[in-house]
């Protein structure tokens, strides 16, 4: 799905990511082993700019997500954040965050980016439950979570595969917002 207007904190813009958005630093952020270590696409990486790029056309007909690229104020490219997985019939979805460019990592864009896109969840698509899943050692994802207001709701073991063991990574976490009203209150005093 997509919408047509950008969604923004005055800080940071999302806008639905398009096949166009596509280039070489995009494929190279989901191809960099530092960057793509919690990543599923980690395991497949798009072979080139053309497969990224209808990957990012088939994720915008599904009817079921949005995948918003993260752009700063200068109209750079950082990043994406996808809200999928989103049940209507049960007001809920799964949120997936990537800060694809490294010299942007810890300036607490993807706290704003997960903010926004909550308070789109909560407001524009009336959801009530978003969310998120991560590899236990990814902290700079866990503090932008908790930051941004999401409550860490508990631990699945054994989880992700790394490094061909389940053993290994161990842990998952995973994190909701329950309380949409009180969750959108705060968006307008942000």
């Amino acid at each position: 799905m997509t919408i047509d207007h950008t969604l923004d904190d005055g800080v940071i813009q999302l806008r639905c990511l398009r096949p166009s958005d596509v280039g070489d630093r995009y494929l190279q952020w989901l191809r960099d082993p530092v960057v793509n270590q919690y990543l599923e696409v980690r395991h497949d990486p798009p072979k080139d700019v053309c497969e990224l790029a209808r990957f990012v056309e088939a994720t915008n007909a599904r009817e079921d997500s949005f995948l918003f690229g993260i752009f700063i104020n200068d109209g750079t490219h950082i990043g994406n954040i996808r809200l999928g997985c989103i049940s209507r019939h049960n007001r809920r979805a799964d949120l997936g965050l990537l800060i694809g460019d490294r010299e942007h990592w810890g300036k607490g864009y993807a706290t704003r980016a997960i903010r926004i896109v909550a308070k789109f969840a909560f407001t524009e698509l009336q959801l009530v439950r978003l969310t998120a899943g991560m590899h236990a050692p990814n902290q700079g994802s866990f503090r932008a979570f908790l930051k941004a207001g999401f409550v860490h709701d508990g631990t699945a073991k054994d989880y992700w595969q790394s490094r061909n063991t389940l053993a290994s990574m161990g842990i998952g976490w995973e994190f909701s917002r329950l309380c949409p009203r009180a969750f959108c209150g705060f968006f307008e005093a942000y």
